[in-house]
């Protein structure tokens, strides 16, 4: 539909799909995407959410030029952001929202001034992030403590969420916090051992407190959680 129409620039922002070449090749001066990662690490879907979940400090947002394949063109200009340590994956989204427009008119004040610089991807330092799904939010309770808090941040409200089941019941935890309680090693992960004034579950190297979740459940000390 864009064929008989003159355009200058197309912008992409997080979006889903690979461009086809004929609508990259359209534009007179530019096809631009930006990718909410600080390229070429994190390219793919949902580099956001796997940045919480792997720990990292700081990302941001990459405006690049679009190619045929996966987040690879080079780089025009990037926006660094920092991850504070509660954010969830909609406050850093959220964070980026703040910072698209900045990055898009740099980008077309550059083509305007005939100012454009682009700078090749190292994909010797590339890392690959695929697709989510809701599915895929299973809390596993033998990972170490640091991961299953990142995991539930980063997946938490209005996202579908982090789950574990109890008798079959799935939960859906939004909001965990670390406390100092006694256990045992030999209690097994994912255990409930304690419920007031909230509950309490074992992880490998500590226990959580689980402050915000989408179920009504009644739990018992012994309940486990899978």
């Amino acid at each position: 539909f864009i064929k008989n129409i003159k355009v200058d620039i197309i912008a992409s922002i997080n979006y889903l799909f690979l461009i086809e070449k004929d609508i990259i090749l359209h534009p007179r001066f530019l096809t631009f995407n930006i990718h909410g990662s600080l390229l070429p690490k994190y390219r793919g879907r949902a580099p956001h959410i796997w940045a919480i979940i792997n720990n990292e400090k700081e990302t941001g947002i990459t405006a690049h030029v679009i190619d045929e394949k996966c987040d690879s063109g080079d780089i025009i200009s990037q926006i660094k952001i920092k991850i504070e340590e509660d954010f969830t994956g909609n406050d850093l989204l959220n964070k980026y929202k703040l910072e698209y427009f900045n990055l898009i008119k740099e980008v077309i004040d550059k083509v305007k001034n005939k100012n454009l610089r682009l700078v090749q991807q190292d994909n010797t330092l590339a890392t690959f992030f695929s697709k989510r799904t809701p599915d895929d939010g299973q809390i596993n309770w033998n990972w170490q403590i640091i991961r299953i808090k990142n995991w539930i941040r980063a997946l938490s409200f209005p996202y579908p969420g982090a789950f574990t089941y109890l008798e079959e019941k799935k939960i859906i935890i939004d909001k965990v916090s670390e406390v100092s309680y006694s256990f045992c090693d030999k209690i097994e992960n994912g255990t409930i051992i304690a419920v007031n004034p909230n509950i309490i579950v074992k992880t490998p190297n500590g226990v959580l407190s689980l402050i915000k979740y989408r179920q009504e459940i009644s739990v018992k000390v012994g309940d486990k959680f899978i």
